[in-house]
């Protein structure tokens, strides 16, 4: 059985990466859950893409390549990329 102390972690987890998109795309991370398409964000640009990634890297140590974010659909699929590379 799986400890509430992992639901907590997970939901701890989600809350800081979409604080994190938040910060990076300037948007009120209460705008954004997991399900969001990511190129339906407002300030979305490939330039905003890369500040992504490389925000993402510096606080997770896992690099997300172009072709993996090209193969992402939603803010979650980009969140399992991150949580499967650990």
């Amino acid at each position: 059985m799986l400890s509430l102390l992992y639901y907590y972690d997970i939901m701890t987890n989600e809350l800081e990466f979409l604080q994190i998109i938040a910060e990076e795309l300037e948007v009120d991370s209460e705008e954004l859950n997991l399900e969001t398409e990511f190129r339906s964000i407002p300030n979305w640009s490939s330039l905003n893409a890369l500040l992504v990634v490389s925000r993402i890297n510096d606080e997770t140590d896992v690099l997300i390549s172009t072709s993996d974010l090209a193969n992402c659909k939603t803010l979650k699929d980009i969140f399992q990329r991150v949580k499967d590379s650990k």
